[in-house]
């Protein structure tokens, strides 16, 4: 519910101070961050319950190399490279 509240006096604040146009556009940037997270929120769960359940199966052939595999993916993403190291 403290959430909730501090959400509603954070966007009062900003309609105020920002005015209609800035606010709406403002609003339509977190609306489409929203629509844009919600693959990942229904994938997220699903991956992570399969995972689980090979591990628990010892399935390493399902499971083989994920975390190596996503670690090598990202540092070979060239915008990554750049600016952000993955621990080995």
């Amino acid at each position: 519910m403290v959430l909730n509240v501090c959400g509603f006096v954070a966007h009062a604040v900003a309609s105020r101070q920002l005015g209609v146009a800035a606010y709406g556009g403002l609003y339509a940037l977190i609306n489409a961050a929203l629509i844009a997270a919600l693959p990942v929120a229904f994938v997220a769960p699903v991956v992570a319950q399969l995972a689980a359940e090979f591990r628990a199966l010892h399935d390493d052939g399902h499971l083989r190399g994920s975390p190596t595999a996503s670690r090598a993916a990202l540092q070979n993403w060239p915008s990554f490279t750049f600016w952000w190291r993955l621990p080995e």
